[in-house]
């Protein structure tokens, strides 16, 4: 880790994060280096001279709710899942005693 310097008197040192977005000139595809892409920015290619902007995006209904379709679908699904492996076990294990009283036939806790 590099060592950072140490002011003895004046301004504190502040880190400022910028990001840079390299995007291709519509017009001519050479790479862009952007750094302000705000919604209705004004881009202006040094190259082509093109000039672009950053419309805004808004993503149709569907987009919005498929995750919440999603969602409900497969708790559904996991609902009749579950709800058909609890029957199948009832079935399988509980009812197996109960036939086995009705006909008279030894259980594992009866005695004969």
């Amino acid at each position: 880790m590099a060592n950072n310097p140490s002011i003895v008197n004046g301004p504190r040192l502040e880190v400022k994060e910028i990001k840079e977005y390299i995007l291709p000139c519509p017009k001519c595809l050479k790479d862009m280096r952007i750094t302000d892409i705000a919604v209705g920015a004004v881009i202006k290619c040094d190259d082509c001279q093109n000039i672009t902007w950053r419309i805004s995006y808004i993503p149709p209904w569907w987009a919005k709710t498929s995750r919440f379709v999603l969602s409900v679908l497969l708790a559904f699904i996991l609902g009749l899942g579950s709800s058909l492996l609890a029957t199948w076990l009832y079935e399988k294990y509980y009812k197996v005693g109960e036939v086995r009283s009705e006909l008279n036939l030894p259980t594992a806790t009866t005695k004969r």
